[in-house]
């Protein structure tokens, strides 16, 4: 028996309960203990939070609980229920900052709670994109050609003469570029460095060649292709979407209802 108490799905449900209960408690305008009557006398049980336990007991074991596992369960429950409610009439939960930053918590959960209960339609999810595009847009892409020169082959002083063959067009038959396809902004710079991706932005699409110095070494470039920044289409990050709208909701639910309740509060400063 003592290893059934002991089980995470055991212990896990004792805390759901007193997070309820805490609920309860924050949403309440009496002093008394969460789930009690008035006196503090009494203390209430839901059923649903029975039957849950009931069908997570079963999913787990493959059979419904045996008496005694509910009967247990039931028990630990009211003791831990009146330790809480005991607890809080004591002022236990005052000063402490952990408890302190978990009831905030719960009711910033509380208040945004209903916010998030319906998916946006999506002419909604199309707007929230374009009125966040900075976040979502594609970086810009580029197509180009490279070649690296080895200072032995290609000294200093002949990368001009190379750079006058190859815009002429009458690149030498040593001198093989290497192709790059629809390279990422962020992909060129964290690959070649920081001077390539310059040196891609200012080029022209199947311009000249110009040389460059990337991380490897010197090298020559051309650009020949070139993709703007863009947004997604809205099925490519439709999740994403859905988790920051859903984010936006709720934080903006928190903050109305805090402004409506803030006028109920006066505000003062104590030494």
């Amino acid at each position: 028996m003592a290893s059934i108490i002991r089980e995470p799905l055991m212990q896990f449900l004792t805390l759901a309960a007193l997070v309820f209960m805490l609920d309860a408690w924050l949403g309440s305008s009496s002093a008394s203990a969460p789930h009690t009557n008035q006196a503090g006398t009494t203390i209430l049980l839901s059923e649903q939070r029975l039957e849950q336990f009931k069908a997570d007991y079963e999913q787990r074991h493959g059979q419904p609980p045996p008496p005694e596992t509910m009967a247990q369960f039931e028990q630990n429950w009211v003791r831990e229920e009146i330790l809480y409610a005991r607890g809080l009439a004591l002022g236990l939960a005052e000063h402490d900052p952990v408890i302190r930053e978990r009831i905030i918590k719960k009711t910033q959960l509380l208040y945004a709670g209903s916010e998030t209960a319906t998916t946006p339609e999506d002419t909604v999810l199309q707007q929230f994109l374009s009125s966040q595009a900075e976040r979502y847009e594609l970086p810009a892409r580029y197509s180009f050609n490279l070649i690296p020169l080895n200072p032995q082959q290609h000294p200093t002083q002949t990368v001009p003469a190379l750079l006058a063959q190859l815009n002429d067009g009458r690149a030498p038959e040593s001198v093989i570029p290497l192709h790059f396809e629809q390279q990422a902004a962020p992909a060129v710079t964290a690959r070649w460095g920081p001077a390539l991706l310059g040196q891609l932005e200012q080029s022209q699409v199947n311009g000249p060649w110009h040389q460059v110095s990337v991380r490897q070494g010197p090298a020559l470039v051309r650009l020949t292709d070139y993709q703007p920044p863009r947004l997604p289409e809205l099925n490519q990050i439709r999740s994403r979407l859905l988790v920051d709208w859903s984010r936006q909701q709720r934080i903006r639910a928190i903050d109305e209802r805090l402004a409506q309740l803030q006028s109920e509060y006066e505000i003062r400063w104590v030494e």
